[in-house]
């Protein structure tokens, strides 16, 4: 490759690395760069696990990438060690002559190393990983070096700054199911029912193949989404005998509350259909809008099966709760009317692999 179009090329692959606050992404971006960009035929990234004080492989390229994404490094073990720990990047041309090299990490993956070319990642003089391109056939030039260190250098702060963002949303969904704790609170027979209804909504998205953003609204949506009964009077919501129609002509503003508690926050905007509408029927029969069919976003449909499946297995003070496969049959029956039947079978699915033979107890039951 020509040295100018190489120069261009790492401008717009950078670029690209640097435009996502994914981690995984930027990781993952970052080492497709650094093997185009030097011709190797692998690359990885280490980088520094504070809690257990070693470095972890967190990206690597190749059929053996996942075996890789297991293993763990002493500070000062093997080429990476060294480069971590002394802050110069390393080029070794043939590993079986260099003292240093550790096998471990080839015996562990089933990769065969052979020469590589690691370099630190810095953040102002903070080393926080280590960037290793390998086996390139040839030997790896001096104009090598400079790439990684470059490539290295320009992804540090894209890192640092996934990992902030990444913190931010644990700190933010830590608060929101805090809040649905306090929902909960209101009314005991509903503890843990939106946990439940979260771990079973996302596992609905996944096997409808929802991407990582999707379901990350969907986790949203799932946790709140009966957050409106907090506007609810609690004498309504603890009822021990069944409701009056106009009691559950109340407990029906429930969507339209939560979704105006949290219409403001700028965050939470891809996630409110999902609450708005998640009592709305297939058929147009439900609530508050009447929606119909796929007019009714797909967050709403998916925590409407969720939510009736752990409806109708939850214990009530007036009624016991179904057992699990009553409940299940009762969720295909109404397939076309009250659910989606995409949805549906996405369920089926996920409970028969996952649910069938849980103990009720840590369902909704009790």
């Amino acid at each position: 490759m020509r040295p100018d179009n190489k120069f261009q090329l790492l401008i717009k692959s950078l670029s690209l690395v640097n435009s996502s606050l994914d981690l995984q992404v930027v990781l993952d971006r970052l080492i497709r760069v650094a093997q185009q960009l030097t011709g190797a035929r692998a690359a990885s990234v280490l980088l520094v696990d504070e809690a257990r004080k070693n470095l972890q492989f967190v990206a690597a390229t190749g059929k053996k990438s996942e075996e890789v994404k297991k293993i763990y490094l002493r500070p000062k073990e093997g080429i990476a060690g060294y480069v971590y720990h002394s802050g110069r990047p390393k080029v070794v041309q043939d590993v079986a002559r260099e003292k240093s090299f550790s096998p471990r990490t080839d015996r562990l993956s089933g990769f065969h190393t052979r020469n590589l070319l690691a370099v630190p990642i810095k953040l102002d003089k903070k080393i926080i990983g280590v960037l290793e391109v390998l086996n390139k056939s040839g030997a790896f030039t001096v104009s090598d070096i400079y790439l990684l260190k470059t490539i290295a250098s320009s992804a540090a702060l894209s890192i640092h700054k996934a990992r902030l963002y990444q913190n931010l949303r644990e700190l933010f969904l830590a608060a929101i199911q805090a809040l649905a704790r306090a929902i909960e609170a209101k009314d005991p027979y509903t503890r843990g029912h939106s946990e439940r209804i979260r771990r079973y909504s996302l596992a609905i998205g996944r096997v409808l193949g929802l991407n990582k953003k999707q379901l990350e609204y969907l986790e949203i949506a799932a946790l709140l989404h009966d957050i409106g009964k907090i506007g609810i009077a609690e004498e309504i919501l603890q009822k021990k005998t069944p409701l009056l129609s106009s009691e559950y002509e109340e407990i029906k503003k429930h969507p339209v509350i939560g979704t105006a508690i949290l219409k403001d926050i700028k965050e939470m905007s891809p996630a409110l259909g999902g609450i708005l509408h998640h009592q709305e029927r297939f058929d147009g029969s439900g609530y508050p809008a009447r929606l119909k069919g796929k007019d009714i976003p797909l967050l709403a449909r998916i925590i409407a099966v969720a939510d009736a499946f752990d409806a109708m297995t939850s214990d009530r003070p007036y009624r016991q709760g179904l057992a699990p496969e009553k409940a299940v049959a009762e969720i295909k029956r109404c397939s076309g009317t009250q659910f989606d039947p995409r949805c549906v079978a996405a369920f089926v699915k996920f409970y028969e692999r996952d649910l069938k033979n849980v103990d009720s107890q840590i369902l909704g039951r009790g």
